[in-house]
């Protein structure tokens, strides 16, 4: 995920900065086509939470033909991790951790 920086620009990978509830695939980056038509989106719905772990283990798997560099990750603790950290609120965010500093 380091590739993804929660920053406020895109790097490498897209910004995740305030990710969650919204519509995968948008925003500033350069996302394939596939990913943008995917209709996913990061919120608590618990389909779309099932649908974001399984983005997590395997992106290729459940979105075929995304640019996605990131190749998975197969522990499920390490998952719901990254998942809870997205749900954090942006305000929450803000000021703390790796997405403090503006890029």
């Amino acid at each position: 995920m380091s590739l993804c920086r929660e920053g406020r620009t895109d790097k490498l990978g897209p910004n995740l900065w305030g990710v969650y509830g919204r519509k995968m695939g948008q925003g500033s980056f350069n996302f394939s086509d596939v990913l943008r038509t995917s209709n996913l989106k990061l919120d608590d719905k618990p389909l779309d939470i099932k649908a974001l772990d399984k983005w997590l283990d395997n992106p290729r798997a459940l979105v075929p033909g995304n640019r996605m560099v990131f190749a998975g990750m197969s522990d499920a603790g390490q998952r719901k991790t990254i998942i809870d950290h997205l749900k954090t609120p942006r305000s929450a965010q803000k000021g703390t951790g790796a997405g403090a500093n503006p890029a």
